[in-house]
Protein backbone atom coordinates (compact mmCIF):
# COMPACT_ATOMS: atom_id res chain seq x y z
CA UNK A 1 0.00 0.00 0.00
CA UNK A 2 1.11 3.70 -0.89
CA UNK A 3 0.16 7.14 0.14
CA UNK A 4 -0.13 7.72 -3.82
CA UNK A 5 -1.23 5.20 -6.01
CA UNK A 6 -3.40 2.11 -6.11
CA UNK A 7 -3.98 1.02 -3.41
CA UNK A 8 -2.86 -2.86 -2.86
CA UNK A 9 -3.51 -3.86 0.47
CA UNK A 10 -4.74 -3.54 3.90
CA UNK A 11 -2.45 -3.09 6.72
CA UNK A 12 -3.74 -5.34 9.37
CA UNK A 13 -1.84 -3.00 12.04
CA UNK A 14 -3.31 0.06 10.68
CA UNK A 15 -4.75 2.35 13.84
CA UNK A 16 -7.34 4.68 13.75
CA UNK A 17 -4.99 6.68 16.41
CA UNK A 18 -1.08 6.08 16.91
CA UNK A 19 -0.38 4.73 20.45
CA UNK A 20 -4.03 3.96 21.23
CA UNK A 21 -7.27 2.05 20.90
CA UNK A 22 -10.56 4.19 20.25
CA UNK A 23 -13.27 2.18 22.06
CA UNK A 24 -16.01 1.68 18.98
CA UNK A 25 -13.86 2.14 16.12
CA UNK A 26 -12.33 -0.76 14.44
CA UNK A 27 -10.03 -1.30 10.75
CA UNK A 28 -12.78 -2.27 8.00
CA UNK A 29 -10.64 -5.49 6.22
CA UNK A 30 -12.83 -6.68 3.64
CA UNK A 31 -10.79 -5.32 0.56
CA UNK A 32 -13.69 -5.22 -1.79
CA UNK A 33 -15.42 -3.00 0.53
CA UNK A 34 -12.41 -0.65 0.86
CA UNK A 35 -12.34 -0.39 -2.25
CA UNK A 36 -16.18 0.69 -2.61
CA UNK A 37 -15.89 3.20 0.00
CA UNK A 38 -12.53 5.05 -1.60
CA UNK A 39 -14.86 4.89 -5.20
CA UNK A 40 -17.41 6.55 -3.23
CA UNK A 41 -14.68 9.42 -1.75
CA UNK A 42 -13.46 9.85 -4.61
CA UNK A 43 -16.58 9.93 -7.00
CA UNK A 44 -17.93 12.67 -4.61
CA UNK A 45 -15.28 15.12 -4.39
CA UNK A 46 -14.55 14.97 -8.26
CA UNK A 47 -11.51 13.77 -7.56
CA UNK A 48 -9.15 10.37 -8.03
CA UNK A 49 -10.44 6.96 -6.06
CA UNK A 50 -6.68 5.50 -5.90
CA UNK A 51 -5.54 7.99 -3.97
CA UNK A 52 -6.42 10.53 -0.68
CA UNK A 53 -9.21 13.10 -2.41
CA UNK A 54 -8.64 15.99 -1.04
CA UNK A 55 -7.56 19.50 -0.99
CA UNK A 56 -3.94 20.36 0.25
CA UNK A 57 -2.93 23.90 0.38
CA UNK A 58 0.76 25.22 0.22
CA UNK A 59 2.85 26.91 2.76
CA UNK A 60 2.34 30.59 2.66
CA UNK A 61 5.75 32.85 2.33
CA UNK A 62 7.04 35.86 1.47
CA UNK A 63 7.45 34.07 -2.42
CA UNK A 64 3.94 33.62 -2.67
CA UNK A 65 1.99 36.04 -0.03
CA UNK A 66 1.37 38.66 -3.21
CA UNK A 67 -1.16 35.57 -4.65
CA UNK A 68 -3.80 36.73 -1.65
CA UNK A 69 -4.39 40.35 -3.99
CA UNK A 70 -5.82 38.55 -6.55
CA UNK A 71 -9.17 37.51 -5.22
CA UNK A 72 -10.98 37.50 -1.93
CA UNK A 73 -9.77 35.05 0.95
CA UNK A 74 -11.25 33.12 3.65
CA UNK A 75 -9.31 32.19 6.70
CA UNK A 76 -10.24 29.26 8.91
CA UNK A 77 -8.49 27.74 11.79
CA UNK A 78 -6.73 24.27 11.39
CA UNK A 79 -6.14 21.91 14.76
CA UNK A 80 -3.36 19.55 15.33
CA UNK A 81 -4.62 16.41 14.85
CA UNK A 82 -4.92 13.49 11.93
CA UNK A 83 -6.78 14.32 9.09
CA UNK A 84 -10.09 12.20 7.92
CA UNK A 85 -13.22 11.66 5.66
CA UNK A 86 -16.20 11.07 7.75
CA UNK A 87 -18.77 9.15 5.97
CA UNK A 88 -22.36 8.41 6.65
CA UNK A 89 -23.99 6.57 4.37
CA UNK A 90 -27.79 6.07 3.51
CA UNK A 91 -28.01 3.26 6.06
CA UNK A 92 -26.76 5.30 8.73
CA UNK A 93 -23.33 3.42 9.51
CA UNK A 94 -20.45 5.66 10.08
CA UNK A 95 -16.90 5.23 8.30
CA UNK A 96 -13.61 7.18 8.34
CA UNK A 97 -11.36 6.87 5.63
CA UNK A 98 -7.23 8.46 6.74
CA UNK A 99 -4.95 9.62 4.54
CA UNK A 100 -3.63 6.43 3.79
CA UNK A 101 -6.53 5.61 2.55
CA UNK A 102 -7.46 2.90 5.47
CA UNK A 103 -10.88 2.68 6.31
CA UNK A 104 -12.47 2.50 10.12
CA UNK A 105 -16.26 1.67 10.80
CA UNK A 106 -17.85 3.39 13.94
CA UNK A 107 -19.18 0.94 15.60
CA UNK A 108 -23.34 1.68 16.14
CA UNK A 109 -23.63 2.26 19.69
CA UNK A 110 -20.88 4.48 19.59
CA UNK A 111 -21.95 6.55 16.51
CA UNK A 112 -22.13 10.04 16.20
CA UNK A 113 -25.73 11.18 16.26
CA UNK A 114 -26.85 13.46 13.72
CA UNK A 115 -30.46 14.68 13.32
CA UNK A 116 -32.18 17.29 11.39
CA UNK A 117 -34.02 20.28 13.16
CA UNK A 118 -37.22 17.87 12.31
CA UNK A 119 -35.45 15.17 14.22
CA UNK A 120 -34.77 12.79 11.07
CA UNK A 121 -31.42 11.16 10.91
CA UNK A 122 -28.88 12.49 8.36
CA UNK A 123 -27.34 10.25 6.29
CA UNK A 124 -25.22 10.34 3.10
CA UNK A 125 -22.64 13.08 4.53
CA UNK A 126 -18.71 13.05 3.68
CA UNK A 127 -17.12 15.49 6.09
CA UNK A 128 -13.51 16.82 5.72
CA UNK A 129 -11.75 17.28 8.94
CA UNK A 130 -9.22 16.42 12.10
CA UNK A 131 -9.23 14.53 14.86
CA UNK A 132 -8.03 16.58 17.93
CA UNK A 133 -8.18 16.55 21.53
CA UNK A 134 -9.80 19.49 23.73
CA UNK A 135 -6.82 21.57 24.91
CA UNK A 136 -6.16 21.29 29.17
CA UNK A 137 -7.49 24.91 30.01
CA UNK A 138 -11.02 24.15 28.76
CA UNK A 139 -14.02 22.13 30.70
CA UNK A 140 -14.00 19.29 28.59
CA UNK A 141 -9.88 18.85 28.27
CA UNK A 142 -9.15 15.60 26.23
CA UNK A 143 -12.15 14.78 24.78
CA UNK A 144 -11.94 13.38 21.48
CA UNK A 145 -13.37 15.34 18.76
CA UNK A 146 -13.50 15.85 15.03
CA UNK A 147 -13.43 19.37 13.66
CA UNK A 148 -14.92 19.73 10.64
CA UNK A 149 -13.30 21.38 8.13
CA UNK A 150 -14.86 20.98 4.84
CA UNK A 151 -17.15 18.53 3.11
CA UNK A 152 -18.23 17.24 -0.10
CA UNK A 153 -21.70 16.05 0.68
CA UNK A 154 -24.43 16.69 3.10
CA UNK A 155 -27.71 15.09 2.74
CA UNK A 156 -26.93 13.97 -0.62
CA UNK A 157 -26.58 17.74 -1.66
CA UNK A 158 -22.58 17.70 -3.08
CA UNK A 159 -21.05 20.57 -2.40
CA UNK A 160 -17.86 20.63 -4.52
CA UNK A 161 -19.32 23.19 -6.77
CA UNK A 162 -20.04 25.81 -3.68
CA UNK A 163 -17.28 27.87 -2.21
CA UNK A 164 -15.51 27.33 1.28
CA UNK A 165 -17.80 29.70 3.41
CA UNK A 166 -20.84 28.04 1.50
CA UNK A 167 -19.71 24.68 2.43
CA UNK A 168 -19.22 25.36 6.04
CA UNK A 169 -22.38 27.14 6.23
CA UNK A 170 -24.59 24.38 4.47
CA UNK A 171 -22.94 21.76 7.28
CA UNK A 172 -23.22 24.25 10.26
CA UNK A 173 -27.11 24.58 9.27
CA UNK A 174 -27.95 20.98 8.12
CA UNK A 175 -25.89 19.17 11.14
CA UNK A 176 -24.31 21.03 13.80
CA UNK A 177 -26.81 23.53 14.78
CA UNK A 178 -29.35 20.75 15.04
CA UNK A 179 -26.96 18.26 17.17
CA UNK A 180 -26.21 21.37 18.97
CA UNK A 181 -30.00 22.26 20.04
CA UNK A 182 -30.90 17.96 20.46
CA UNK A 183 -28.11 17.49 22.74
CA UNK A 184 -28.98 20.89 24.63
CA UNK A 185 -32.74 20.27 25.29
CA UNK A 186 -31.92 16.56 26.00
CA UNK A 187 -33.85 15.04 22.49
CA UNK A 188 -30.33 13.44 22.21
CA UNK A 189 -26.93 12.26 24.29
CA UNK A 190 -23.37 12.24 23.93
CA UNK A 191 -22.44 9.40 25.86
CA UNK A 192 -21.01 6.37 24.12
CA UNK A 193 -20.27 8.36 21.42
CA UNK A 194 -16.41 7.47 19.84
CA UNK A 195 -15.62 11.53 20.06
CA UNK A 196 -17.55 14.91 19.55
CA UNK A 197 -18.24 16.93 16.36
CA UNK A 198 -17.20 20.52 16.06
CA UNK A 199 -16.75 22.62 12.80
CA UNK A 200 -14.51 25.27 12.30
CA UNK A 201 -15.29 29.46 11.62
CA UNK A 202 -14.32 31.08 8.20
CA UNK A 203 -13.65 35.01 8.64
CA UNK A 204 -12.35 37.12 6.09
CA UNK A 205 -8.77 37.56 5.00
CA UNK A 206 -8.42 41.23 7.32
CA UNK A 207 -9.45 38.94 9.97
CA UNK A 208 -6.60 36.70 10.26
CA UNK A 209 -5.20 38.30 13.52
CA UNK A 210 -7.65 37.26 15.75
CA UNK A 211 -6.94 33.88 15.32
CA UNK A 212 -4.00 34.10 17.08
CA UNK A 213 -5.62 36.21 20.09
CA UNK A 214 -5.16 35.09 23.58
CA UNK A 215 -9.25 34.89 23.61
CA UNK A 216 -8.80 32.97 20.60
CA UNK A 217 -6.87 30.61 21.72
CA UNK A 218 -7.88 30.37 25.58
CA UNK A 219 -11.81 30.63 25.16
CA UNK A 220 -13.10 30.71 21.56
CA UNK A 221 -10.79 27.94 20.02
CA UNK A 222 -10.99 24.76 22.23
CA UNK A 223 -7.97 23.27 20.57
CA UNK A 224 -4.25 23.10 19.78
CA UNK A 225 -3.64 25.59 16.84
CA UNK A 226 -2.07 24.07 13.82
CA UNK A 227 -2.02 26.66 11.44
CA UNK A 228 -4.25 29.42 9.57
CA UNK A 229 -5.60 28.51 5.84
CA UNK A 230 -6.44 31.17 3.40
CA UNK A 231 -8.86 30.10 0.66
CA UNK A 232 -10.29 31.21 -1.77
CA UNK A 233 -13.86 32.72 -1.44
CA UNK A 234 -15.12 31.26 -4.60
CA UNK A 235 -12.88 28.14 -4.16
CA UNK A 236 -14.75 24.79 -5.43
CA UNK A 237 -13.69 21.66 -3.29
CA UNK A 238 -10.51 20.90 -5.77
CA UNK A 239 -8.27 17.55 -4.99
CA UNK A 240 -4.72 17.40 -5.27
CA UNK A 241 -2.10 20.51 -4.15
CA UNK A 242 -3.94 23.55 -4.51
CA UNK A 243 -1.31 26.71 -5.19
CA UNK A 244 -4.36 29.06 -4.08
CA UNK A 245 -4.43 27.73 -0.87
CA UNK A 246 -2.51 28.88 1.65
CA UNK A 247 -1.11 27.84 5.16
CA UNK A 248 0.17 29.49 7.46
CA UNK A 249 1.86 28.80 10.98
CA UNK A 250 2.98 31.04 13.84
CA UNK A 251 6.67 30.36 13.44
CA UNK A 252 6.95 30.88 9.57
CA UNK A 253 8.61 33.93 8.25
CA UNK A 254 7.98 36.85 10.28
CA UNK A 255 7.82 39.25 7.08
CA UNK A 256 4.56 37.34 6.24
CA UNK A 257 2.91 38.01 9.13
CA UNK A 258 3.23 42.09 9.33
CA UNK A 259 2.01 42.27 5.55
CA UNK A 260 -0.92 39.63 6.41
CA UNK A 261 -2.32 43.13 8.58
CA UNK A 262 -4.81 44.02 6.42
CA UNK A 263 -7.63 47.01 7.26
CA UNK A 264 -10.82 46.51 6.82
CA UNK A 265 -12.23 47.52 3.17
CA UNK A 266 -8.30 47.58 1.83
CA UNK A 267 -7.56 45.66 -1.12
CA UNK A 268 -3.84 46.46 -0.56
CA UNK A 269 -1.14 43.73 1.37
Amino acid sequence: MRFSGQFLEINPDAKFLDGEQVEGIHLVTDFDFVRQLQVRFGQCANGPTDFFPAMWPVNLSTGNISSLESEPHVVTPKPYGTRYLLYVNPSGEMFLENMTQHIFRIDDDHAIQMISSDGQSITDVILDGVVTRVSEKHPDAGRLTFVIMDATLCRGVGLTHMGISQRIAFVKDAIVTPRLEALKNGTIKSDGEAFNLDIVDCKESYEAEKFLSEEFRDVLFKYPLLSILFIPRDKRYTCGTCYDVFQWKENDVCRAVFRLKIPEGSSAT
